[in-house]
């Protein structure tokens, strides 16, 4: 039985070449990744597949569905995970899509000893510009970063964001499926 792959994940199909029936229920190929934003294995791969991926499905239906794993040594990688689920909710497929290259490609703006002395609110502020890049307004993307105060008289004081649920659901979706890492 196959898992559902596209639960947590965002999937990029190729348009169907004419002629082709469009009752298929199923895309010929289906590739799923399961990428970090901050590691240089997942950009080398994401960049290389987003290169190559017109030639590799040039005679095939096929789609890929990109799966957001962070990799909890890496802090901040966080940060870029909820900003991209926040492109995710706030934009299209092709938004999202725009936003991983961007951040798979300046990915070293995030890495440890870059943001070793920022705060959340300055990686969060230099994503949003990033967001802005692919269309998403600054505001709206910021606003679904910064903590939930509504939740604030409930006396729980570490209450995440507006998307914090998100990325909680994406982790352990994959750990159930036995993903901890993306090697």
């Amino acid at each position: 039985m196959a898992l559902p792959t596209t639960q947590t994940g965002v999937e990029y199909s190729i348009p169907r070449k004419q002629g082709k029936s469009e009752s298929a229920v199923r895309d010929s190929v289906q590739i799923e990744l399961f990428l970090d934003y901050v590691c240089p294995f997942s950009s080398k791969m994401f960049l290389t597949l987003e290169k190559i991926w017109p030639k590799l499905t040039s005679d095939k239906d096929a789609s890929f569905v990109f799966h957001q794993i962070p990799q909890t040594w890496h802090p901040q990688g966080s940060y870029c995970h909820e900003a991209a689920l926040v492109v995710r909710e706030l934009g299209t497929v092709s938004q999202y899509f725009d936003f991983s290259k961007l951040l798979f490609t300046d990915q070293k703006k995030y890495f440890d000893d870059a943001t070793w002395n920022k705060s959340r609110a300055q990686i969060y502020d230099e994503l949003s510009a990033l967001a802005e890049k692919v269309g998403i307004e600054k505001e709206d993307f910021l606003c679904n970063l910064r903590p939930n105060k509504s939740l604030k008289d409930t006396g729980f004081l570490n209450y995440g964001n507006a998307i914090t649920n998100e990325l909680k659901f994406a982790v352990k979706f994959h750990r159930k499926r036995g993903v901890h890492d993306n090697k």
